[in-house]
Order: C-alpha cells, then sequence, then structure tokens
C-alpha cells in the first residue's frame, strides 16, 4: 500500500499522542501484560487480533522497515530508531519499557518534524512515501546517488 506524506505524518503523530498518554502502560484489566509497541496500537491494522489477518505491507509504518526484516513476524519492531541502530526488537527486554518507550518517541518526533519540513517544501513529491536514511537499503538491495546527492531507490527518487 501507498501512503502519502500528510497520512504518515497524522499517523506518526497518533502514535506519538498514544504513547505520550500511556498507551503502551499495563491495562487494569492485565496488569501483567505490557502492550507491544505499534502491534497493539490502533493505528496496526491487526490491533487487538492475536493472529494476523492483514498483511503488516498494508500498515503504514513498513515504509520504515529495512528490507532484511520485512518478513520478521513484527517487521515494525525492526525499525531503526537511531543512528546506533536500535529497534524495538533489540530493546525489548523486561525492565526496558521506558527506554523503549523513549527511543520510540524521539524517533517519532524526529520522523514528524522531517516529513513536516519535507511536505512544506513540496520536495521530492508532495504524496510521496518517504524511506528514511536509517533504512540503508531497499526492498530491492538497490540504491545509488545522483550529482545532486539525491537517492534513487527503486525507480522513485529520494533524498
Amino acid at each position: 500500500m501507498t501512503f502519502d506524506k500528510k497520512e504518515i505524518v497524522d499517523k506518526l503523530k497518533l502514535e506519538l499522542e498514544i504513547l505520550e498518554k500511556g498507551g503502551y502502560a499495563p491495562s487494569v484489566h492485565e496488569p501483567y501484560r505490557m502492550p507491544r509497541v505499534f502491534r497493539d496500537s490502533v493505528s496496526c491494522p491487526n490491533v487487538g487480533l492475536e493472529i494476523k489477518i492483514e498483511p503488516c505491507t498494508h500498515c503504514f509504518l513498513m515504509d520504515f522497515v529495512p528490507a532484511e526484516h520485512s518478513d520478521k513476524e513484527d517487521p515494525c519492531h525492526y525499525i531503526p530508531l537511531n543512528a546506533r541502530g536500535d529497534t524495538v526488537a533489540s530493546l525489548d527486554h523486561p525492565g526496558n519499557e521506558e527506554a523503549v518507550q523513549d527511543a520510540v518517541r524521539t524517533w517519532l518526533k524526529r520522523m514528524i518534524a522531517r516529513l513536516e519540513e519535507e511536505a512544506e517544501s513540496g520536495w521530492p513529491e508532495r504524496n510521496s512515501i518517504y524511506i528514511p536514511d536509517e533504512v540503508r537499503t531497499t526492498r530491492s538491495g538497490r540504491h545509488s546517488r545522483n550529482a545532486s546527492g539525491v537517492r534513487k531507490v527503486s525507480g522513485r527518487t529520494r533524498r
């Protein structure tokens, strides 16, 4: 599925709001079960389902998932959140929930700001999907840069 920048920004803002309002804190109904970041969010096409019925390719977060992780059970947990390459999957272990949420919060704010800036400038295409710099390879594994430093990805132009 293809999402335009406005849709992606709106969905990222929703994720940030959920996070900041404690949406990933344990439920009073299930106090020993920590919600899974992204997977237990209202923006997930399979929220509330133990067995997925929608493919993850229908989720806007797939545009941020490195190609080598696109076939994982929860590919959104493999989005690089920072320059070190930390992901929800790599940070997620008992007692580390706050660090996971802090890393996700920082990533969300950075992506929102970057996409809003690009949308305002109209570059490269007003309503194109966004592949973050943190994702170094494409789904096809090919990328190149032209003379102006613009990255050409699978037939689409990206910064």
